[in-house]
């Protein structure tokens, strides 16, 4: 269990400014995340949908995510 894990909120605009500040890094990053995934060291599940007006497809995802090796672990919500 780790004994102070922290929580970090990431808005669209964060991740926007992040991005455009950070390109090569942030690319470098999902490479290194993509070659961990082939490896076996990401643990990925399904994301998880609630559809709320099948009509306009209304929903809320949560997409939960790890980097085992790294005890990093996160989700995203749409």
């Amino acid at each position: 269990m780790l004994s102070n894990p922290e929580t970090i909120l990431i808005s669209a605009e964060d991740q926007k400014r992040i991005l455009s500040e950070n390109y090569a890094e942030t690319i470098c990053i999902v490479e290194e995340c993509l070659k961990k995934k082939e490896a076996g060291n990401v643990f990925l599940p399904d994301k998880i949908s609630a559809v709320f007006d099948e009509a306009t497809q209304s929903r809320i995802n949560c997409m939960p995510g790890a980097l085992l090796d790294d005890r990093l672990y996160g989700v995203k919500w749409v």
